[in-house]
């Protein structure tokens, strides 16, 4: 948490807030490459009415990864395929009801994250 906000043109002492810091790749001062080594699984928008992207970062991954979208009662209700260690997917939602759905991402049949999509009308 910070006290005080100044960036330059406004400065509001009284102003607080909470930031999150969010590493991305990142390079150490003695010119090293890191990369975020944690595996990131996300859906845009969320609630959607015509499609979401799915989007992927799973560092090293070489292999092929598995989208399973389900109903509420666990049945398979679309399979979408994608590769590679990042990258992007979208799910054209227009034939599906309104509703909450869970999309899992799969690699070589082991589920490694598992999201809630919700649709609109």
């Amino acid at each position: 948490t910070y006290t005080g906000y100044n960036d330059g043109l406004t400065n509001d002492p009284q102003q607080r807030f909470v930031s999150r810091l969010h590493l991305g790749d990142i390079v150490t001062d003695v010119g090293q490459h890191v990369q975020r080594a944690e595996n990131n699984f996300t859906a845009h928008p969320n609630p959607a009415s015509s499609y979401v992207v799915l989007s992927h970062h799973l560092p090293n991954n070489k292999g092929s990864l598995i989208l399973m979208v389900r109903d509420v009662n666990g049945r398979l209700l679309k399979q979408l395929s994608t590769s590679g260690e990042e990258g992007q997917t979208v799910w054209d939602t227009r034939g599906f009801s309104p509703g909450v759905y869970t999309v899992e991402l799969q690699q070589q049949g082991q589920v490694l994250k598992t999201l809630r999509v919700v649709i609109q009308p």
